[in-house]
């Protein structure tokens, strides 16, 4: 299992206590390095193996919420939004809206994800 930190998607909109709100920070990506090649081929009398490893994302976890903002996008009281950021559940709800985000390519956020998890398995040596 490895592991990066990217930037959450920009205006990540998550509701809490039936009102909505912005988050602003970083969330740590789990993901496998796996190979998506296709293996061994054979093609024009040819044969060859192809390897193509790449990252597989598991699940985000541990956000890093640095600013919560009302729904105008305004900032809130300081003592109100410390207690939001320091609150279990803001950071559950939190961690919902990024997986949404994720799965429906806000923000060009699955690529941006898929993008930055490639480039930490660039960084490992096999």
């Amino acid at each position: 299992m490895a592991s990066t930190t990217v930037g959450i998607p920009g205006a990540l909109s998550f509701e809490f206590e039936g009102r909505s709100f912005y988050a602003v920070g970083n969330v740590e990506v789990e993901f496998e390095i796996v190979d998506f090649g296709i293996g061994a081929y054979e093609c024009w009398g040819q044969r060859g193996f192809d390897s193509q490893m790449g990252a597989e994302i598991d699940k985000f976890c541990d956000p890093e919420i640095q600013e919560i903002l009302d729904d105008d996008g305004d900032s809130l009281p300081k003592e109100f939004e410390e207690a939001l950021i320091a609150n279990p559940l803001v950071e559950a709800a939190v961690l919902a809206a990024i997986t949404e985000a994720y799965e429906s390519n806000q923000d060009g956020f699955f690529n941006k994800v898929g993008d930055q998890a490639n480039e930490s398995v660039n960084d490992y040596s096999f």
